[in-house]
């Protein structure tokens, strides 16, 4: 470091500490709590596997610092690898919450077609259930000379956060992919599909773009239309991003267009917090509220 010049900045806004990150991280915490109220901060934990950060450490980030975001590598392959009856009481796995219970869960899945991609599934749920994050995203590492899945998993507690990194991914569009559909609810597997329909390649391209669009429009109109019902205020438009946002690389400028779309389709009223209707408006704020019209277009996607 004091070689690219950084050495004028070690123990002064840069620390170095040689240690485990389990070991560095209570004093961590304290130095951002110590710092201020915001307590802006964001961890990178580039691990080499998937079993040098406890899910309890996880926790305890979320939980005692006011707006932390977590950005963690996980060999999620290698851990499937890992995974048998015998090794089901092993410390890796207690460190990531896993109990015999789980472990066995998960491999009662590892048949049949897609087995694997199965298997992820359950994994990130676990994830996501366990280190308590109510933001996060589900997007994979896609390596040219390996098979094997990495994911770089973002964990937040707050809605901003996980929409910048949604928009990181689809801006850099190189090596991040998506396991899973285009518009929400994209995660999760039904079985009475054909698995193999909705692991087509998301690569965060112009392709999957469109795919998205075409998707959310598709879904908007039902989404909305079931959280209307009886709210005469209409669905305020942070409440159904953040109330969907997790599984799906669908970002806030994906949502703003296409109900832009339905707006101008007559499909749906936008309003302000003010209660003004913006029949025109090109940008749409997290408050404003969609209103389904009593009267909507012969052509309506809601049939």
């Amino acid at each position: 470091m004091i070689k690219r010049g950084y050495g004028s900045r070690l123990g002064t806004d840069i620390f170095l500490q040689c240690s485990t990150f389990e070991e560095a991280c209570p004093d961590i915490v304290a130095r951002i709590r110590a710092k201020g109220t915001a307590q802006r901060s964001l961890f990178f934990l580039d691990q080499y596997g998937w079993s040098d950060v406890r899910f309890t450490t996880i926790r305890s980030i979320l939980n005692e610092i006011k707006n932390p975001e977590i950005l963690l590598t996980f060999a999620v392959d290698a851990l499937i690898d890992f995974l048998t009856e015998k090794r089901a009481e092993s410390e890796a796995l207690l460190g990531l919450d896993l109990q015999r219970e789980d472990v066995r869960a998960l491999l009662e899945l590892k048949n049949g077609d897609g087995w694997r991609f199965l298997i992820q599934n359950g994994l990130y749920r676990h994830v996501q259930s366990r280190t308590g994050a109510l933001f996060y995203t589900p997007f994979f590492i896609h390596s040219v000379e390996s098979h094997r899945s990495y994911w770089l998993l973002h964990l937040s507690g707050h809605r901003q956060a996980r929409d910048e990194m949604g928009k990181l991914h689809w801006r850099i569009n190189n090596h991040f992919q998506h396991h899973g559909g285009a518009g929400f609810h994209a995660l999760g597997f039904n079985p009475a599909k054909d698995l193999r329909q909705d692991l087509m390649q998301f690569m965060f391209d112009d392709d999957a773009r469109a795919r998205s669009e075409a998707a959310v429009i598709d879904q908007l109109p039902r989404m909305i239309h079931a959280a209307n019902q009886g709210d005469l205020g209409g669905l305020v438009v942070e409440q159904l991003f953040a109330g969907n946002c997790n599984d799906t690389p669908v970002t806030s400028e994906i949502l703003s267009s296409q109900l832009r779309l339905l707006r101008d389709e007559g499909e749906l009223m936008i309003v302000s917090n003010e209660g003004k209707e913006k029949p025109r408006a090109k940008t749409i704020a997290w408050d404003d509220r969609l209103i389904l019209p009593r009267q909507r277009s012969m052509f309506s996607r809601l049939g």
